[in-house]
């Protein structure tokens, strides 16, 4: 069953594209830009390279089988054009390496990620990550959709450490990570009466691309932000329940790893900064996994590195506090008793009678 035509209200301004494509097809006309193909999990996929400067695209899909696409990119700008047969048609698997954000204008746009078909109808915003594998599936409803790719390094320093969905954040984060084993893109469903400045910011992303005038890339990097700026305001943030938890285990496993590396120094100013999420967010997420606050965490961290090393090395007791971090020698004996219920030299001197009994 296809998607619900629909004239979504306040969808204005993209006429302009439809009308320049259009009006510029033979002009423009030249082949598809150039990719390779790798083997994965026995199905061939096309691989889009890696582009320097932004890019912008319009799709263009009638009733008549037939597809219209116009790219802008660092080669200049081209129209070329697909064929369907079938009224249902899976196009070729294929992943970019830059993140895209795009929008449907006018129809339904269905795309398959990981076998599982997804819907975007009119007014909907889609932000896909890198190296994700999907493929669109043609059908006969007409379909008119804009996008917009950047590099992953522009997006991050645009976009990272404002927003403040959690939720919003939580994906951008772990989209960085390149796990494959979670959904990679997001899906934005507008609220009443919303969504206008966000169209009217993405209508500003295409024609900075488009015209590419000078110092054009960082107006992009700018509105880019507006423009998930709105999204997290305007729009409702989809995404299935297990693909949330399955987010938020990656998240914890990031955040473990950050502090069995720098147990040292870390704080959670550090852990901000590295994640960006507020204080008692991470405070909620360790909890949640550990039973304990990031302060409990990191403490049980650090007894257990000096108690490693306690066993396995001839650092001074001295040397093995100031390791794990800590500057009072009283308040590590303190928390070492409380802990072990026996000194640091009195566990090494138990350590040392079990290995040599043991020997």
């Amino acid at each position: 069953m296809g998607c619900i035509m629909e004239n979504a209200e306040g969808i204005k301004g993209f006429e302009q594209w439809e009308r320049y494509v259009r009006e510029n097809e033979a002009r423009l006309a030249g082949q598809e830009q150039r990719h390779n193909t790798v083997y994965v999990n026995d199905v061939n996929v096309l691989q889009y390279p890696y582009q320097r400067i932004p890019n912008a695209g319009i799709w263009l899909q009638d009733s008549r089988k037939h597809i219209l696409i116009y790219a802008s990119g660092e080669t200049g700008e081209v129209v070329f054009h697909r064929d369907f047969q079938k009224d249902t048609e899976t196009g070729p698997v294929h992943m970019h390496s830059n993140i895209e954000i795009g929008f449907v204008v006018r129809g339904c746009a269905r795309q398959s990620f990981n076998g599982k078909e997804y819907r975007f109808r009119a007014g909907d915003f889609w932000i896909t990550n890198p190296n994700c594998y999907h493929c669109d599936i043609y059908h006969l409803e007409e379909l008119f959709t804009v996008y917009f790719s950047i590099s992953l390094e522009t997006f991050d320093s645009a976009i990272l450490g404002f927003v403040e969905n959690s939720e919003i954040q939580q994906f951008l984060r772990t989209s960085l990570m390149r796990q494959k084993m979670i959904r990679q893109f997001l899906h934005f469903t507008r609220k009443s009466n919303g969504g206008i400045e966000a169209q009217r910011i993405l209508n500003q992303i295409l024609q900075e691309i488009i015209e590419k005038k000078t110092g054009y890339e960082d107006v992009v990097k700018g509105l880019t932000k507006r423009l998930v700026e709105e999204l997290s305001v305007s729009y409702d943030f989809l995404v299935e329940m297990e693909e949330k938890r399955r987010l938020r285990d990656l998240l914890y496993q990031e955040v473990e790893q950050y502090l069995q590396k720098h147990y040292h120094d870390a704080n959670i100013d550090n852990l901000v900064q590295e994640f960006h999420y507020n204080e008692d967010y991470y405070n909620r997420l360790i909890r949640e996994y550990s039973g304990q606050t990031y302060s409990e965490r990191l403490k049980t961290i650090r007894l257990q590195k000096a108690e490693e090393l306690l066993q396995d090395s001839e650092r001074s007791i001295e040397e093995i506090i100031a390791r794990v971090g800590y500057q009072s020698r009283s308040y590590f004996y303190d928390m070492f008793r409380k802990e072990y219920g026996i000194t640091p030299a009195q566990y090494r001197k138990r350590m040392q009678a079990e290995k040599e009994g043991a020997e």
